[in-house]
């Protein structure tokens, strides 16, 4: 896979893969989850990369970008920085795909760029459909420890062992790593996750949910514990689909929160089939 171009300017930072074909169909924008990277999705870059140009938010308070402003984080901010740094980059088309929270964002953004987004990928959505209470007394997503950050990724796979070919050594490396990460960012993930989790945000999610008036994939995992089907059904209802006739979700059988990972080549023939829908129809 060809090393990503970073770029950075005064509207944000974002990694650009680009489209290695002569035909290049389009651009995706990419916004990450909670806690996590513009690099979470890289697995599914491969996948896309001869068709369509990449490009990866790296949202400020996680990974490389530090959280400099003098307000709290929340997830209207990040969206509010998404848009400046997209208004930035004067695409006149492109999809718009995120990850967990980074799907609950997205859906905001659409709805801001009505004109230029032709489609809208949700992965495993923050959504207004989920209990925010029962998250946040069930699921500490703020870990101090190896053995809480253990349970936590377990929560976040259907099959954490099968994910890493049984290699337990891998397994203790990648939790070593994102409890340090976590600890590194803890008191912007803790700010952030009060957002998440509040009132406000809950009818915000909602309020974008109705509004959407482009073709969506909401895309998750079957066993997912972090953001359940159900909730997705409960947000995305069967009365809302069919009156719009636009949101289809799917199910990925074998995964919970994080199935580019878990079914990757199935992940991925689901998002390319919806993408090449939605470009047939444009044009």
């Amino acid at each position: 896979m060809q090393e990503p171009l970073f770029i950075k300017n005064e509207n944000g930072s974002y990694f650009h893969f680009r489209c290695e074909g002569e035909n290049k169909k389009g651009t995706i924008i990419f916004v990450h989850g909670f806690a996590t990277t513009s690099e979470y999705h890289n697995v599914f870059i491969k996948h896309i990369i001869n068709d369509y140009d990449y490009i990866a938010i790296q949202l400020p308070g996680a990974g490389f970008q530090e959280w400099k402003y003098d307000k709290k984080p929340t997830v209207e901010e990040m969206v509010l920085y998404c848009a400046n740094l997209i208004r930035s980059l004067n695409l006149s088309k492109f999809i718009l795909l995120g990850h967990s929270m980074g799907g609950g964002i997205v859906i905001r953004i659409a709805n801001l760029f009505k004109k230029e987004t032709i489609g809208l990928i949700c992965s495993t959505p923050m959504n207004s459909g989920i209990s925010f209470f029962k998250i946040f007394n069930y699921f500490k997503f703020n870990p101090k420890n190896f053995s809480k950050c253990f349970r936590l990724q377990n929560d976040l796979y259907y099959d954490l062992n099968k994910t890493m070919n049984n290699n337990q050594e891998q397994i203790e490396k990648m939790v070593v790593d994102e409890l340090n990460y976590q600890l590194k960012h803890r008191k912007f993930f803790v700010q952030l996750k009060k957002s998440m989790f509040s009132i406000k945000n809950l009818k915000l999610c909602r309020a974008n949910e109705s509004k959407i008036s482009c073709p969506t994939l909401v895309i998750a995992g079957k066993y997912d514990k972090i953001i359940s089907p159900k909730s997705l059904f409960k947000a995305f209802d069967k009365k809302q689909r069919e009156n719009y006739n636009l949101i289809r979700i799917e199910l990925m059988n074998s995964s919970a929160h994080i199935p580019f990972q878990e079914q990757e080549y199935e992940y991925a023939k689901e998002i390319k089939d919806f993408i090449n829908l939605i470009t047939k129809e444009q044009g």
